[in-house]
């Protein structure tokens, strides 16, 4: 069975994906680009598991 995603975790990636970098989605949702990069790391880690 695959794990619900959290919202936060989709939301981030979508704006990394539709903004083109991560700091332009770091522009757009009003982050650093370490707090951004950080939702980043976990979404990769839980598609690991």
């Amino acid at each position: 069975m695959i794990p619900d995603l959290d919202s936060t975790l989709l939301r981030t990636f979508v704006t990394v994906v539709e903004a083109g970098s991560v700091s332009n989605a770091a522009m757009a949702l009003h982050l650093t680009q370490a707090a951004v990069s950080m939702p980043l790391r976990r979404l990769e880690d839980e598609e690991a598991c």
